[in-house]
C-alpha cells in the first residue's frame, strides 16, 4: 500500500511490523490488533489504534482487544490501548471509536470484572489509576457500589483488601457495602468478605446488621460467621431474635437462642411487640413459652450463682437451704485439703452454728471433691491450689475409697 504520508506512529514500528502494516485492510486489522495483544507489542497497538479509522477498526475490536489484554495481565498492551483511547484529538470524532468506547462506564467495568475473575492484580490497578485520571462525567468513585460488586461477587482479595485498607476513611463504608453485597450473594461470600473486618463501632454496627438481616433470612451458616466475627446477638434490645419471630422463622429462633440470645432479658418487649403488629402469629404461642421457659432457666442460674461462692481463692462456699429456714454450708479448702461442713439452724435467732470437718481422703462421694475443684476454678479461684492438692497422696479419694 502506498502512503501519501506516513501514518502516525509509522517510525516506531519495527522492520517485520512496518512489512503488514503495509497491506492492512478492514479484514484483518481487528486479527493483527489481537496479536499484538497476545505478543505484547504496545507500540503496534498504538499505531493500529491511532490510525484504525482508516481501516474500519470498531469500538467492539478495541474492547476484545482490551479484555485480552486484562485477562493476559499484559500491562504494556493493556496501557497501550488505555493510552491511545484516552487521547479526543486524534481522529475524526465522527468517524472514530474513541470518544464512544472510551466513554462508556461499562466498557471499564467489564475490565475490572474480567481482571477480577482472572485475578490479575497488575491489570486491576492499572485500569484504576487510568479511571481516575479521566478527567469526564464517566470516571467511577472509588465507593462505587459496581466496582465493591465486582471484587465481592469475583472474590478478588487484592482488590477489596486495598479499598478496605485501614489507612482508607472511606472504608467503614465501603465494608458495609461489602458485607451487604455477599449477603446478596452466599455465605461463602460472607466468610471472604469478613477476612478483612476491622473492629470500630462503624464496622461492629455494620455486622450487627448482617446479622439481623441474616436472622431474618434464616441463614444459620451467615449467623454463625457473624457471630464469630463478633456480631452481638443483643444488640438493639433483642433486633435480630425480632426478625426471627417478625418472619416465623422457627428454626432461628431456636438456633439463636442456643447461641445466647437473652430472651428473658427482653421477651416481654417482643411479645408486647408482636401483640401489636400480628397478633395472630403463629409464633405468638411458642414465643410465650419459650419466654416462660428462658425465664425459669435465668432464676435457675441465679440460685446455682448464689449457691457457690470463694470464701477465699483456695476455699469453695457451697450453701445449701434446710427446711427449717437455716443453711446447710460446705466449705472445700484446697490448701488444707479439708471439708468443712457448717450448720446453721436459725440465722435470724443468731444461733451458734455447728462444725464438722473432714479430711478430703475421708470423704466417700469423691465426685462431690471433684466438683468442687472444678467450680473453684470456674469462679476464678487458686487453681495451683488445686493441682497441689491432687499430687498430694490419698487426697482425692479414688473410687469411693479413701
Amino acid at each position: 500500500m502506498f502512503f501519501f504520508r506516513k501514518p502516525k506512529g509509522w517510525d516506531d514500528l519495527p522492520e517485520a511490523a512496518q512489512a503488514w502494516a503495509k497491506h492492512l485492510n478492514k479484514e484483518n486489522i481487528s486479527t493483527h490488533l489481537k496479536t499484538c495483544v497476545e505478543s505484547n507489542h504496545d507500540k503496534c497497538i498504538r499505531f493500529l489504534i491511532e490510525n484504525g479509522h482508516r481501516y474500519g477498526l470498531t469500538a467492539d475490536d478495541v474492547k476484545t482487544a482490551l479484555l485480552t489484554a486484562v485477562r493476559r495481565n499484559s500491562i504494556a498492551s493493556l496501557k497501550a490501548i488505555l493510552d491511545t483511547g484516552n487521547k479526543e484529538n486524534y481522529l475524526d470524532r465522527n468517524e472514530g471509536y474513541s470518544t464512544s468506547w472510551r466513554a462508556k462506564e461499562s466498557l471499564l467495568l467489564d475490565a475490572l470484572e474480567t481482571a477480577a475473575e482472572a485475578k490479575a492484580e497488575d491489570a486491576w490497578d492499572a485500569l484504576v489509576a487510568w479511571n481516575f485520571g479521566l478527567n469526564t462525567a464517566h470516571r467511577l468513585r472509588l465507593r462505587d457500589n459496581q466496582i465493591v460488586r465486582i471484587a465481592v461477587k469475583q472474590k478478588f482479595g487484592a482488590a477489596l483488601g486495598e479499598m478496605l485498607d485501614e489507612t482508607n476513611a472511606n472504608a467503614p463504608a465501603l465494608f458495609a457495602d461489602a458485607l451487604s453485597i455477599a449477603s446478596d450473594t452466599s455465605a461463602e461470600h460472607v466468610k471472604f468478605v469478613l477476612q478483612f473486618f476491622e473492629p470500630s463501632p462503624e464496622t461492629h454496627k455494620t455486622l450487627n446488621q448482617a446479622l439481623a438481616r441474616a436472622a431474618a433470612e434464616g441463614s444459620k451458616e451467615r449467623v454463625n460467621l457473624l457471630l464469630a466475627k463478633g456480631a452481638n446477638i443483643d444488640h438493639g434490645n433483642g433486633e435480630t431474635l425480632w426478625l426471627a419471630v417478625h418472619n416465623n422463622r422457627f428454626e432461628m429462633i431456636d438456633h439463636l437462642l442456643s447461641r445466647g440470645a437473652d430472651l428473658a432479658a427482653y421477651g416481654d418487649a417482643l411479645l408486647m411487640k408482636l401483640r401489636e403488629k400480628n397478633p395472630q402469629s403463629p409464633v405468638m404461642d411458642y414465643l410465650d413459652r419459650i419466654h416462660q421457659k428462658a425465664l425459669a432457666q435465668k432464676e435457675k442460674r441465679r440460685l446455682e450463682q448464689e449457691r457457690f461462692s470463694l470464701a477465699g481463692p483456695e476455699t469453695l462456699a457451697e450453701t445449701l437451704p434446710l427446711p427449717s429456714g437455716g443453711t446447710l454450708t460446705l466449705l472445700f479448702n484446697f490448701a488444707t485439703r479439708q471439708q468443712i461442713i457448717v450448720v446453721q439452724e436459725n440465722p435470724a435467732a443468731k444461733q451458734k452454728a455447728s462444725f464438722q470437718v473432714i479430711n478430703f481422703a475421708d470423704i466417700e462421694n469423691h465426685e462431690a471433691v471433684e466438683r468442687a475443684a472444678k467450680k473453684l476454678i470456674e469462679l476464678g479461684g487458686d487453681a495451683k491450689a488445686v493441682e497441689n492438692a491432687k499430687l498430694k497422696k490419698n487426697i482425692f479419694p479414688r473410687n469411693g475409697n479413701p
